[in-house]
């Protein structure tokens, strides 16, 4: 079934939605899953070269996620809060029991 993964008897599951934004900054535009309310640490992302819609496949179910995005205008992979375009999912946190569609994120 599309968007079912199942990796050593995990269940894994998928997260899409769409990025808006509308601001000056360049670069590529990243929207993660994350562990933490605070971190930006992930091992499920997504790189956008253009906003628009998203999907974060692979995320282990049963787990509260953050759905955050930012705007890497410096290029170094990373969230610089204090100088780029960040926001973050305003249902957060999402605890994954079944595949979530319909996310809306914007910076």
């Amino acid at each position: 079934m599309l968007g079912f993964h199942e990796i050593e008897g995990e269940l894994r599951l998928t997260i899409s939605g769409t990025l808006a934004y509308a601001g000056g900054q360049t670069g590529l535009l990243w929207v993660v899953a994350a562990a933490a309310p605070s971190g930006w640490e992930t091992n499920h992302a997504a790189a956008l070269t253009v906003p628009g819609a998203f999907t974060l496949t692979n995320v282990p179910n049963g787990t509260n996620w953050w759905l955050k995005a930012f705007r890497d205008s410096n290029g170094n992979g990373g969230c610089d809060a204090a100088t780029e375009a960040q926001g973050a999912y305003t249902g957060n946190p999402i605890l994954l029991t079944t595949n979530v569609g319909g996310v809306a994120l914007a910076l």
